[in-house]
């Protein structure tokens, strides 16, 4: 089924001596996302036509370990719906949270789930 989906974005853990690094990189700031409790920053890697999402290692993601975190996929509201109803009848995997509004401009509404097999993905719903 994640193979319908297009990758939206993949996700990596980073420690804090990272950020100024990736700061003076990619001549942008880490912001806050209150929903998580830890800081990122999203770039667009050209040279794979994919964004790139950079997590501090705090918050949700504190017990973590640094390095390649997860996979998210932009899907519809109804290949949400329907995800939603084959993670559960095919035993596929579980929801980690809510579905959320993302406070970032590079996503929309976002929900994690633990997929057999794969670990954490994200889907970032379009309404």
């Amino acid at each position: 089924m994640l193979d319908k989906f297009k990758k939206h974005h993949l996700g990596f853990i980073i420690g804090e001596e990272d950020i100024i690094f990736l700061e003076k990189t990619y001549k942008k700031k880490f912001i806050y996302d209150p929903i998580q409790k830890t800081r990122i920053l999203f770039i667009n890697y050209e040279i794979m036509n994919i964004l790139i999402e950079f997590i501090v290692k705090e918050g949700r993601v504190k017990n973590s370990p640094k390095g390649y975190a997860h996979t998210c996929y932009t899907v519809t509201k109804m290949d949400y719906n329907n995800f939603e109803l084959n993670i559960k009848k095919n035993n596929l995997g579980f929801p980690i949270t809510d579905l959320e509004k993302s406070i970032t401009k590079e996503c929309n509404f976002v929900k994690f789930y633990y997929y057999r097999g794969l670990g954490i993905i994200e889907l970032n719903v379009e309404f």
